[in-house]
């Protein structure tokens, strides 16, 4: 809702964090993650079980693991409240200024919204020191910066402001996957059916 009106921001960091699951650190997350450190220790070197063998885990939390999504939730939060607190609305030579500084989160995936490029890049920076602390680092070929007019794929959808409509449709992937999906189910059935 809050790209759809003509003063909302314009320029979008697509943010991709390369192997989140796989890369968080064991030390960062024992540092600072409010659970018993006796446990979670246990957790983190468990290992996972691979083609019936036992791998041990010297880093990160295997996805598909029950408490992955936690421990990744808790490994990235904070992120907005650093941005809330270095980008808030203020007067800059008399007048009041917003940056129109946002993140949304979903898991490893995330946008950044602003007002100009140039944040944007700043933030990108600040993102880097942040995940670098926590032993995880930006895809630099998938974290974009974009503008709304060219459009944007976040969670499946593309979201694209055209003459100040915003437009929001499965992404092309989506569709692919869909339509392939749809493609193996229609022969499969076709199959058993003659």
């Amino acid at each position: 809702r809050w790209l759809s009106r003509d003063c909302s921001p314009e320029w979008i960091l697509e943010g991709d964090i390369k192997g989140c699951f796989d890369h968080i650190s064991h030390e960062w997350l024992l540092d600072n993650v409010r659970i018993d450190r006796h446990i979670l220790r246990k957790w983190l070197k468990s290992g996972v079980v691979f083609n019936k063998l036992l791998q041990p885990t010297l880093e990160g939390t295997p996805q598909g693991g029950i408490i992955s999504p936690t421990l990744a939730n808790a490994t990235l939060d904070g992120m907005e409240r650093m941005l809330k607190e270095k980008y808030k609305a203020g007067y800059v030579n008399r007048k009041l200024y917003c940056p129109k500084v946002n993140l949304v989160r979903y898991a490893d995936d995330f946008i950044v919204t602003a007002d100009r490029k140039e944040t944007l890049l700043e933030i990108k920076e600040m993102l880097t020191t942040f995940l670098k602390e926590r032993g995880l680092t930006l895809s630099e070929e998938k974290t974009l910066i974009t503008h709304i007019s060219e459009g944007f794929d976040f969670l499946g959808f593309n979201i694209r402001k055209y003459n100040g409509t915003l437009l929001i449709k499965p992404s092309k992937k989506s569709q692919k996957r869909f339509t392939d999906k749809l493609h193996e189910v229609v022969l499969t059935k076709g199959k058993s059916l003659s």
